[in-house]
């Protein structure tokens, strides 16, 4: 695997385990879909931030 797939599938995987949570807590305030989609890509933003300081 390239350096590359190994990023991805690490991204891939804190998404993964974040999903249903962030996807129950969308259904339950009634979020368009572009409003979940922001708040998946800004959990992974601050996920990044997160790993780059550590």
């Amino acid at each position: 695997m390239n350096p590359q797939h190994a990023r991805i599938a690490e991204l891939s995987q804190a998404l993964v385990n974040h999903y249903p949570l962030l996807a129950q807590q969308a259904v339950k305030d009634d979020l368009s879909f572009g409003d979940f989609l922001e708040q998946l890509l800004r959990y992974e933003h601050d996920f990044r931030q997160q790993r780059s300081l550590a």
